[in-house]
């Protein structure tokens, strides 16, 4: 098989953004606004789970839509159970249509609604008797099948997910174990996010503006330019989002930015605490450095059940793999070498479980 070569350059990019935020963050109208300018006159589908609420934007029948009021687009009601084999159906058939622009409202629903992946594995666990672990076989092999479907679109994909606020334990100066907020957290499957190319936060009060200060938050620096501060979501960001993949840099940006004073550094975002959590999934310590959060673990991993550990390892297995690939970059040896042991242990305590199972 041979393959072949060419100079690389920005052309009909595809975009899959995500739209994250509580109720009445304005997600549904937000994903339509920014659809709208996505398409430029293309057709839009709506894969709704949230029982008819993207038709509240509809255009009045037989009445021309009217922005920000309402707008033109198709819409298709998808039904439990939400597993993500009913996902990937949804959107073959929205595709099969050649739409400019597909909006999921809402993804958590694949996650822990009705039929999705948590009750998929608590059901694989009841009728087969296995651990946790052998339960979630089947579940992550059928949500990356639908991430190869997302992956492959062959038009833009907004995808609508509803947040939570995160609580965390931390323990005072004194000793005495307070809770407190860590910010938002999209309610999806933990790595979808990672496939997102933009990944946005609407929350409570923000009326629509975005944010990207939040767990999972993600804006390429490449693309920081389309996005001003302060700026609601908008059919004109859409339009900029499609130049920019069309391969200029958005309608007028370069002028513009050329007329405008240099924008201020923008602040250190806030450092998340680190948190190691127990076999059942409870926080048991929260830290701020990687080196107490490795102590930690150790600590809780030794407090364990032997029955529970496999159970342990993989509540911590995303975070220790994070830490274990950031101590890799810039950790003194001695860390980066305790990370690589701890990260080989747990992946193959793992995988003689799965085998086992």
């Amino acid at each position: 098989m041979s393959f072949t070569f060419r100079p690389a350059t920005r052309e009909n990019a595809r975009l899959l953004i995500g739209l994250c935020g509580p109720s009445g963050g304005g997600k549904t109208l937000s994903a339509l606004r920014l659809a709208t300018g996505l398409a430029g006159g293309g057709e839009i589908v709506v894969i709704d789970t949230e029982r008819g609420r993207a038709a509240q934007y509809a255009a009045p029948p037989g009445g021309p839509p009217n922005p920000p009021e309402s707008y033109a687009f198709l819409v298709g009601a998808l039904e439990p159970p939400f597993t993500p084999a009913r996902y990937r159906e949804a959107l073959e058939a929205a595709y099969a249509r050649g739409p400019a622009v597909v909006i999921i409202d809402s993804m958590s629903h694949e996650w822990e609604g009705p039929g999705g992946i948590l009750e998929m594995v608590d059901r694989i666990k009841a009728e087969r008797k296995v651990n946790d672990f052998a339960a979630w076989a089947k579940p992550k092999q059928e949500h990356q099948k639908l991430v190869n479907t997302l992956l492959q679109a062959p038009c833009h994909l907004v995808l609508c997910m509803r947040a939570k606020e995160k609580r965390t334990l931390v323990r005072d100066t004194h000793g005495r174990t307070e809770v407190v907020d860590a910010g938002w957290a999209p309610i999806c499957e933990p790595n979808l996010t990672y496939e997102l190319t933009v990944n946005m936060l609407l929350g409570p009060v923000g009326k629509g503006v975005p944010t990207f200060d939040f767990d999972h938050g993600k804006l390429p620096a490449n693309m920081k330019g389309l996005f001003r501060e302060g700026e609601r979501i908008t059919e004109a960001l859409g339009e900029r989002l499609a130049a920019w993949c069309r391969g200029c840099a958005g309608p007028g940006d370069v002028e513009e930015g050329a007329r405008q004073p240099a924008a201020e550094p923008a602040a250190a975002p806030k450092r998340r605490p680190l948190v190691v959590y127990t076999a059942s999934g409870q926080p048991a310590s929260s830290v701020m450095r990687a080196a107490d959060w490795l102590e930690a673990y150790r600590a809780e991993l030794a407090r364990t059940p032997a029955e529970l550990r496999d159970a342990f390892m993989g509540k911590n297995l995303g975070t220790l793999r994070d830490l274990a690939a950031r101590a890799e970059r810039k950790a003194p040896p001695e860390l980066r070498e305790a990370f690589a042991r701890e990260l080989a242990a747990a992946e193959a305590a793992l995988r003689d479980a799965e085998d086992a199972a």
